[in-house]
């Protein structure tokens, strides 16, 4: 059975439409972000100015150059932060700050990432071996249960009435989602040699704090066969 000479020309104009898209982004006659069209009856196209150039028995047609934009990609995203001066390390799980972030709105379940830089100083009035660490976290009272979350720092044999700064790195990742607030806490404990004198505390502070947000990669495909 034969296709109808009306069928034959529908798909000619289709294809016409679409080898000569490329051609039509090209001509400087054609204004604007619409291109228009005219079909004729046995498949023949040409371009107009504009639907009401077409003659009958032609078919106007029109196209966009740009289609409507999509939804924003997942992305990544990305926050700075300055601390304060130097605050007091007692030897409780004590807050020293906290950032505050908002997810992008829409996208899929990530991870928070928090990387900081801290200044950390040590006095003493008596020789001693100090140690301790600081941690991030979601609470304010809370110094982490895994060691591997903890950022430790120590300094050993410290001589009568001496000052030692030190700089300690942290980091920590917390999953998240996409619009959501949170906060993360930097908590730090004292487990030894903590100073307790008038005068004669640990410190830390002047801090520079990154927060990023990262999609989580999607689970890889199962083995051919299961």
């Amino acid at each position: 059975m034969r296709p109808s000479r009306a069928i034959v020309a529908v798909l000619t104009v289709l294809i016409c439409l679409a080898a000569t898209f490329a051609i039509a982004q090209r001509r400087a006659s054609v204004p604007g972000p619409v291109i228009y069209a005219c079909a004729g009856p046995n498949g023949q196209l040409r371009l107009v100015e504009g639907p009401g150039d077409c003659r009958r028995p032609e078919l106007s047609v029109s196209w966009n150059l740009a289609g409507p934009a999509g939804p924003p990609g997942p992305g990544s995203e990305a926050w700075v932060f300055t601390g304060p001066g130097l605050t007091t390390m007692p030897e409780a799980c004590t807050n020293q700050g906290s950032v505050t972030v908002t997810v992008p709105a829409g996208a899929p379940a990530g991870l928070l990432t928090v990387t900081g830089k801290h200044h950390v100083q040590i006095k003493h009035l008596f020789a001693a071996s100090d140690s301790g660490y600081l941690v991030w976290s979601d609470s304010p009272t809370t110094c982490g249960a895994d060691d591997t979350e903890r950022s430790h720092f120590r300094v050993a044999d410290i001589d009568f009435a001496t000052t030692y700064e030190k700089t300690v790195f942290t980091h920590r990742a917390f999953p998240a989602s996409g619009g959501a607030t949170v906060t993360l806490y930097l908590n730090s404990v004292m487990t030894s040699g903590h100073a307790t004198p008038v005068g004669m505390v640990d410190q830390v502070g002047d801090d520079y704090i990154i927060v990023e947000f990262h999609v989580s990669p999607p689970p890889p495909p199962p083995p051919p066969g299961e």
